[in-house]
């Protein structure tokens, strides 16, 4: 086994941790908001300056800071500056009358949600224009100080109360980021028409690769504290001047503003690499990855909606990509509305009975002789035709469909050997298990209670396994195999040669099988790189008592090769197809195609 670095521990525990990291885009102005209300900053409107004075003594003497200012015009001027908390304003100074100016500062963007008073006399048409351009309350004259007072602080307990309901509102509460609301809210806000031209914008949608299977299979509260720990890197690696909101799940979203295509293809970049680092939770090392959709404004659309729709369509390119990230191309638009029927599709597939297992033989090398299937699952797709696993079992990975599939592979499989067995057929059946499958507690009993239902030996089934099972040594997995292995499963690695494992990991692992990936087979000659490999390979294998299938092998020239390197078995489309059950009955059991099949 190998050693491993000591990993920082992820300090989950505290969402409001991320409050202080968030972005310059990501900031609200309930920063300037005073923690006691009877420090609040107010600014009083009036052209008569004993009114003023007397306004100002009764608020300064309730702990309020006051400043004043004897006209609308001179207020619309100094808002930005002063940024009141609460404004008093008369409604008939001379210049411009108080409704005017209250409706101006309203269309000012730092003052849509300024709380403000207006000073009326006792006349209902006052008081209803003053609520039509924008006032929060009013006072009427003659003012009494006491009421002033009492009014302010109330009107500035009600907009407190009103902000913290839009910020629960807008604000995801696991992370403490945007949600969707607001983050489309804001990007269409940058993205209103304006007289100049505006600047280049992104928006990034990402979304963390298994991380339904990391909350299935350890617990929601600790899937929970994964996607805090996702968005406090997030939000580091985007730098400042940018938004980062979480529009749900494990769904992510970034608004990037005055940036150049290669400095947004850095960001991602920069994404992707921090996310991939592992996260130690409760002594838990966890991996994931994030995929990376981008879209760029105005060339891949010109709202909020069509840029969010594009970078989804990317997000789903970057799935299948190695880099993990994709710049939008109208092309892949009509490719994710596919996938997400394809996905649809996916969901009704085990009910619709459009599943089906298809097997191909594996020939001993030196007798010519079958002793055993490999079971291959293939969708009936009923538009789409024959769809092959590459395409859907990922998919499945994704939305959480690998466990029902794969318990209908398992089932069909020691189904269909029980058959063959009953008709005088001695075989053993090798099925596939993705990683995730062998993440499940209860895998091992799962197989045992197949195994028993059909009637079948544990010897008689092979389990299949990619190296990237090793990717993790100490995860269920392993322990998950050891299981199997006590059971008296056969374990194979597939694609050996390709993926993560040592070799010197096989003295500790439960392993009876290697196949050899046919990538050594393509361009095998009996002298070169690929000859040494596998000779390399079936060597070392014996050594250990293992047993060695060589996948791939297509000509004549190819099989002779690798049984006079020492393979036992041998196993492609030289040997046989992959064909349905009752192809595969028809070619290699009866008599003649027996007695074919072995010369």
């Amino acid at each position: 086994m190998h050693t491993r670095a000591k990993l920082p521990r992820e300090d989950t525990n505290d969402p409001g941790g991320l409050t202080g990291a968030l972005l310059d885009g990501n900031q609200s102005n309930d920063a300037d908001e005073p923690k006691d209300l009877t420090s609040a900053h107010v600014l009083i409107v009036h052209d008569d300056h004993r009114k003023r004075a007397a306004l100002r003594d009764a608020l300064e003497l309730n702990g309020f800071v006051v400043d004043e200012a004897d006209s609308g015009p001179s207020v619309i001027g100094r808002i930005a500056r002063i940024r009141p908390h609460l404004l008093l304003l008369d409604a008939v100074p001379p210049c411009i009358d108080g409704f005017t100016t209250c409706r101006r500062l309203r269309e000012l963007p730092q003052c849509g949600e300024l709380p403000v008073i207006m000073i009326t006399s006792l006349d209902d048409r006052q008081i209803e224009r003053a609520f039509a351009v924008g006032a929060s309350d009013y006072v009427i004259e003659p003012l009494h100080p006491h009421v002033v007072v009492h009014r302010v602080r109330r009107t500035l307990e009600t907009s407190r109360a009103e902000r913290h309901v839009r910020h629960l509102a807008c604000t995801d509460t696991l992370t403490g980021l945007p949600n969707r609301t607001r983050f489309e809210t804001m990007l269409q806000a940058r993205l209103a028409p304006t007289r100049n031209p505006l600047p280049a914008l992104a928006v990034l949608l990402l979304e963390l690769d298994r991380f339904k299977f990391v909350n299935d299979t350890l617990g929601h509260e600790l899937g929970d504290r994964l996607l805090r720990a996702a968005s406090r890197r997030l939000v580091r690696a985007v730098g400042t001047g940018a938004c980062v909101a979480r529009l749900g799940g494990d769904k992510f979203a970034v608004m990037l503003q005055n940036v150049s295509a290669p400095t947004v293809a850095s960001v991602a970049r920069t994404i992707t690499t921090e996310l991939a680092k592992p996260y130690v939770l409760d002594g838990h090392e966890i991996f994931v990855r994030a995929s990376i959709g981008i879209a760029v404004h105005p060339s891949d659309g010109e709202d909020a909606g069509a840029l969010l729709r594009h970078a989804e369509a990317a997000m789903y390119r970057a799935k299948r990509s190695s880099q993990r990230r994709a710049f939008y191309e109208a092309a892949m638009e009509g490719s994710a509305r596919a996938h997400l029927r394809l996905e649809s599709d996916l969901h009704h597939a085990l009910e619709h009975s459009e599943l089906v297992l298809h097997y191909q033989p594996e020939m001993e090398a030196a007798s010519g002789r079958m002793v055993a299937v490999e079971a291959l699952v293939r969708w009936q797709h009923p538009s789409h035709g024959l769809i092959g696993p590459d395409t859907f079992i990922p998919l499945a990975e994704e939305v959480g469909l690998i466990g029902p599939i794969g318990a209908w592979v398992l089932d069909s499989a020691c189904a269909q050997l029980k058959a063959w067995r009953d008709a005088g057929h001695s075989l053993r059946v090798a099925v596939n298990f993705s990683a995730d499958q062998l993440q499940d507690r209860d895998i091992t009993d799962r197989v045992a209670a197949a195994l028993e239902r059909f009637g079948l030996q544990a010897d008689d089934l092979v389990v299949e396994i990619t190296e990237s099972v090793w990717l993790d040594p100490e995860s269920a997995a392993i322990d998950n195999l050891h299981h199997l292995k006590r059971l008296g499963v056969r374990l194979a690695i597939d694609d050996f040669g390709t993926g993560y494992a040592s070799l010197s990991y096989l003295k500790h692992l439960p392993v009876d099988i290697l196949k050899i990936d046919r990538s050594f087979v393509t361009d095998l000659a009996e002298v070169g790189v690929d000859a040494a490999i596998v000779r390399g390979i079936v060597s070392l294998a014996h050594k250990l008592d293992l047993e060695v299938i060589v996948e791939g092998v297509e000509t004549q020239t190819q099989c002779a090769l690798v049984r006079d390197m020492g393979c036992d078995v041998v196993q492609g489309y030289l040997l046989g197809r992959t064909l349905s059950p009752t192809a595969f009955s028809d070619a290699y059991f009866s008599e003649a195609s027996c007695e074919g099949s072995t010369t």
